[in-house]
């Protein structure tokens, strides 16, 4: 601009002296014109000549050099013009096509220059927008007087500035500029344009506000959860521990922020466990291990200590989140079930040496009898039971094995850990979505989540099971108390006859059935009583198969014609010699002395049938099914 106003300043100068020139030439021709009509000195005129041609010499040079310093300042003037337009365009360039929003303003405010980025985010050609004014940019009018404010203020030489606006370029669509405002001086150092630059950062809002959100719910979600969750720097560190953590280690969020670590927290005896551990799944995998805590009461409680790495892009992976299970209720319910187990195996070997005991009383007393008519009627009750603690000492190895191996499953597991799964799920399903799955004992975890629950779930089936077997042999072996005016349903004694006799016939029978008439109506009798029946009858069926293919069926029926109800225990065994038949239902009779039989089963049950007023009968040929009968009639 002074190169502009130089080379006009020059321009006047040169028009001034040729025009003293013209003056000086006018001046000369009157001069001649004068000599020559006056007739005057030729001398006169040469001495008038001469200074006129000093001076005209004189303002040649001037010229000249005018001239010549013009010249010099009109290529100075174009290389430096040239050189603006090529700088103009350099940035016009770049501003076209920079992702960065930039709109030029005069002092008043009207559009200058925008670029495409501009022209893109708010939707207008560059034809729509240059020559107009700053509020054409605008469809909320509270949005441009705040603009306006910051435009004054940038007038007013307050620049740069730097804010934020949402900008509703129309109902319903909004975005999130951030503005960076400057200005232009002219030569009085006055503001000739504003320029402001802005980017569009309405998706990186959006993220933010996602991000927190999310970093704000996983924060609540840990502080719900009733397990200590922890994260930890690639020095072992704490940089995090959730309320429920900080509780159950006795310590303050300050004591945590003190540079608390991993090992302040895990009892001494197994530190060198923990470093052994860390160094094996120091690679970026969940890893696991048992160990024993220590709070800062000095007290110490088992715990299962569940970690993975922060960031799976790290190499090292050795900052890592954890969470820590409590499990001294788990180790509790194992010792107490360890107690109970020893507890019910004392009992089932004082009730074999009760057995053992009643047995021989039983034989004693036996032998001096002859005949089973002069046993009184509390002979009669000692023979139940006693065949009951014989029936009871045959089952005691298959009870015992039916306890052991629910009672492993049990040893396993507790009712707690349903409950830790259901809290973890939520957690790795989330983990899985950010990091994606990860493998549980060489198994991904998107195969087996769905499979955990119903694993837990078995074992609370087994204890259920154990629960049902004991309680039947508890109810089986407790003394009879003689009532017959008990009312129950026959499906029911069959049912429950079949729990206690589960294990033998397993080991007999690969061909077990059972079909129930659900139509049978309840009876009256004594239950106890009839489902030592119907154990002698079954076990009686176990005993006569030869081989595990052969089958054995129990049935009920409803006949309501007749109004009986008939119970049927078949069998493939080898049936009943011709010359036992009409032995099989007395005392002490057995074909099977040398195994350990009392020959007392199905004397007592045909006596307990008969008590009860029904019918106790069989069909049976060697080497054919064998079938026993009980018929029992209702009103």
């Amino acid at each position: 601009m002074n190169d502009s106003i130089d080379v006009e300043l020059r321009c006047r100068e040169l028009e001034e002296e040729c025009c003293r020139l013209r003056k000086i030439n006018e001046a000369l021709m009157n001069r001649v014109e004068h000599c020559t009509d006056g007739g005057g000195s030729s001398f006169a005129l040469f001495e008038s000549n001469l200074l006129l041609h000093r001076q005209i010499k004189e303002h040649t040079s001037r010229l000249e050099t005018i001239n010549h310093d013009l010249q010099q300042q009109i290529v100075i003037r174009k290389k430096t013009e040239n050189e603006l337009k090529l700088e103009r365009d350099f940035v016009g360039a770049i501003l076209d096509n920079a992702d960065v929003m930039v709109a030029v303003f005069d002092r008043r405010s009207i559009i200058v220059r925008v670029n495409t980025t501009f022209q893109k985010v708010i939707k207008r050609t560059r034809e729509e927008l240059v020559g107009r004014s700053l509020n054409t940019l605008f469809t909320i009018p509270d949005n441009y007087i705040k603009v306006q404010k910051i435009f004054n203020t940038v007038i007013n030489g307050q620049f740069p500035y730097r804010w934020e606006s949402e900008w509703e370029l129309c109902p319903g669509e909004k975005k999130t500029i951030s503005w960076s405002t400057t200005a232009l001086l002219d030569e009085n150092e006055e503001v000739e344009f504003v320029i402001s630059c802005g980017i569009d950062i309405t998706e990186k809002k959006v993220a933010e506000e996602t991000r927190r959100l999310a970093e704000q719910r996983y924060r609540e979600l840990i502080e719900f959860l009733p397990q200590t969750v922890y994260e930890r720097d690639q020095k072992g560190v704490f940089t995090f521990v959730n309320n429920v953590g900080l509780r159950t280690f006795g310590y303050t969020r300050g004591e945590l922020n003190n540079g608390m670590g991993l090992f302040d927290i895990i009892a001494p005896d197994d530190h060198e466990k923990a470093r052994t551990i860390l160094k094996e799944n120091s690679s970026c995998k969940v890893a696991s291990v048992e160990l024993n805590m220590l709070r800062k009461d000095g007290t110490v409680f088992p715990a299962i200590v569940y970690s993975s790495p922060i960031d799976m892009q790290d190499d090292d992976c050795k900052a890592r989140r954890g969470i820590v299970l409590d499990i001294s209720n788990l180790r509790d319910a194992e010792m107490k079930l360890n107690e109970y187990r020893n507890h019910l195996e004392e009992l089932v070997m004082d009730r074999t040496a009760e057995l053992s005991r009643t047995i021989e009383q039983l034989e004693i007393e036996m032998s001096e009898r002859k005949r089973i008519e002069n046993l009184n009627k509390r002979q009669q009750e000692k023979l139940i039971q006693a065949d009951k603690m014989a029936t009871l000492g045959i089952l005691v190895s298959g009870i015992a094995h039916e306890i052991n191996n629910p009672n492993n499953f049990i040893l396993l597991n507790s009712t707690n850990l349903l409950d830790f799964w259901k809290d973890l799920i939520p957690i790795l399903n989330k983990y899985t979505e950010m990091h994606g799955s990860f493998t549980i004992t060489g198994l991904s975890f998107d195969e087996i989540k769905a499979d955990i629950e119903p694993l837990i779930t078995g074992i609370t089936e087994g204890a259920e099971r154990i629960r049902r077997i004991v309680q039947s042999l508890k109810d089986f072996a407790r003394k009879d108390s003689g009532c017959m005016d008990q009312n129950f349903n026959i499906n029911n004694v069959i049912e429950t006859s079949i729990i206690i006799m589960n294990n033998l016939i397993k080991k007999s029978t690969n061909h077990f059935s059972v079909d129930l008439d659900a139509t049978v109506p309840e009876i009256n009798g004594n239950f106890q009583q009839v489902e030592q029946v119907i154990i002698n009858l079954i076990t009686n069926a176990c005993q006569a198969l030869t081989d595990k293919k052969q089958m054995i069926k129990v049935v009920s029926c409803n006949n309501p014609d007749n109004k009986e109800v008939v119970v049927e225990v078949c069998d493939q065994g080898s049936g009943v010699a011709l010359e036992h038949r009409k032995h099989i239902l007395d005392p002490f009779f057995t074909t099977k002395r040398d195994s350990g039989g009392t020959g007392l089963g199905l004397s007592i049950s045909y006596n307990i049938i008969k008590d009860h007023h029904w019918e106790l009968t069989f069909d049976s040929e060697p080497g054919n099914e064998t079938v026993f009968r009980i018929t029992i009639p209702y009103q």
